[in-house]
């Protein structure tokens, strides 16, 4: 007996649990609170919804969102829906899973209704399903204007083949013998949706290949390439646009196709959905980085106006905020190019759309960069010192600012010490690339040369010389120990 009472009380303890795995509970967290609103007036209208039930269920989940909770209880959310009743698990279900199937619905119903053309798109095929000629002509008519409206993108393409195929529907050609129908457009469109979106596809397969080693089989490139060179692709700027972003990627040493891409995010990128114009910037980053790490120091330049272009025209802002590591990347070029003054301006100025969690590590570790570069060795020490980031990128960077401020402060004894601890940290970092970290190693064991070479000791400077430039593709701030190395031959 004792045994079934204890069994009992489990299942009983079990039944007062929070649930968060319910697709239902998960669903309505995941959306907007104005969602939640419209859809609460969505479950309220008979058209779709009998009975009370789904609303009560939405209602007594949702108690529960943003109120830190791991998820629901489901004893209280059941008292919602059905009063007094006992609890009934397979009731519960069969609730929450017809509730889901209404919230689909809504979702479609919303996602219409902040779509004119696909509205547009839906009524049309219903009229020429259902042949209310009067509803087709006023749905095509606002179909065109809605294609007529903004920048061609990827979408228009796809949009416009829909709704040539609508509209030859509509009209009979398939049965008027006596017409000239709009094959041609029909088949234009479909072309041009197709071939941006196998560059697209060619694009991310080769940057893949080229910097994860996957290999993708997406058809022959080389064919649809031989079929956009028969095209005016420049009539058509979204095509022009994605073309020369795959041929800087396909053709990397090519920078013909680099400044083509440049030029048309110059004319396009504010007008082009963000996404589309956010993909395009970051081929012709990505171009230049390549440059600049071949030793093609004009690529710094293209990098840091292109960024600012961008940035410019909140191309790389998504809801508001901008990812740190562009930001970081930004601070870098500016540095490169010794605008250490613009740099700093930079970050005071924007440090606030930044993710709020990173915002002040961001800012702390981006001035230091800045106070290095300024030689404001005091200011370094004062944001570094007592500085432990959890980011390792950071915390590897941040440590070589701190060795180069006192080597430049001239305090050889903290300065002995820290390469110690560092280069004990950096053999503890296992998950650090071992090229990454043989060029911080690197950093410390000429630093240490360094501080043990006696002034004007020619022998030993060249032999350090030669070492470093040995080693200078493996060595991190190389151009700051040569600096360091040329004033000790003074």
């Amino acid at each position: 007996m004792q045994h079934h009472k204890f069994v009992g009380l489990t299942v009983m303890l079990n039944m007062e649990k929070t649930v968060s795995s319910n697709r239902l509970y998960r669903t309505l967290v995941a959306m907007e609170p104005s969602l939640h609103r419209n859809l609460f007036r969505f479950m309220e209208s008979p058209l779709y919804v009998t009975g009370r039930q789904p609303l009560l269920l939405c209602k007594g989940m949702l108690e529960y969102a943003g109120t830190g909770a791991s998820g629901f209880n489901r004893d209280r959310v059941w008292k919602k829906v059905a009063g007094s009743a006992d609890f009934n698990d397979v009731l519960f279900r069969k609730y929450c899973s017809e509730t889901l199937k209404l919230v689909h619905i809504y979702l479609a119903h919303e996602s219409l209704a902040t779509s004119k053309i696909n509205t547009g798109f839906e009524v049309l095929d219903f009229a020429i399903e259902h042949k209310i000629e009067p509803v087709m002509q006023s749905a095509a008519a606002s179909i065109r204007e809605e294609l007529d409206n903004g920048f061609k993108s990827v979408k228009y393409y796809f949009d416009s083949y829909r709704f040539e195929k609508q509209y030859y529907s509509m009209m009979d050609f398939g049965v008027k013998v006596d017409q000239k129908t709009n094959l041609e457009e029909i088949s234009t469109s479909l072309d041009v949706f197709y071939w941006i979106e196998k560059l697209k596809l060619a694009s991310a397969a080769t940057s893949q290949k080229k910097t994860l080693n996957h290999s993708y089989d997406t058809g022959d490139i080389e064919a649809v390439l031989a079929q956009i060179r028969q095209f005016p692709v420049e009539q058509h700027p979204a095509l022009a646009l994605e073309y020369h972003a795959f041929l800087t990627v396909y053709k990397g040493d090519e920078p013909e196709n680099y400044f083509k891409l440049k030029a048309g995010l110059e004319q396009f990128a504010d007008l082009m959905p963000r996404k589309d114009a956010l993909e395009l910037m970051d081929a012709a980053l990505h171009f230049c980085t390549g440059r600049i790490n071949k030793g093609d120091q004009d690529f710094i330049r293209e990098y840091f106006e292109l960024f600012d272009q961008g940035l410019k025209k909140g191309i790389f802002l998504i809801k508001g905020e901008l990812a740190v590591w562009r930001f970081n990347n930004m601070v870098a070029a500016a540095l490169r190019l010794g605008k250490a003054g613009w740099a700093e301006e930079f970050i005071q100025s924007n440090y606030h759309i930044l993710p709020e969690e990173s915002r002040d590590n961001t800012r702390t570790f981006n001035l230091a960069r800045v106070y290095r570069y300024q030689k404001r060795y005091g200011e370094v020490l004062e944001l570094l010192r007592n500085v432990e980031y959890a980011d390792i990128g950071y915390n590897l960077i941040s440590k070589a600012v701190l060795l180069i401020t006192y080597y430049e402060l001239n305090e050889r004894e903290t300065l002995g010490s820290f390469t110690v601890s560092f280069r004990t940290f950096l053999n503890r970092q296992r998950n650090v690339p071992a090229q990454r970290r043989e060029g911080y190693l690197n950093l410390v064991r000429f630093t240490r040369k360094l501080l043990k070479m006696e002034k004007k000791d020619l022998k030993s400077a060249a032999r350090l010389r030669e070492e470093i430039m040995l080693h200078r593709s493996v060595t991190v701030n190389h151009e700051w120990l040569l600096e360091k190395l040329n004033e000790k031959t003074r």
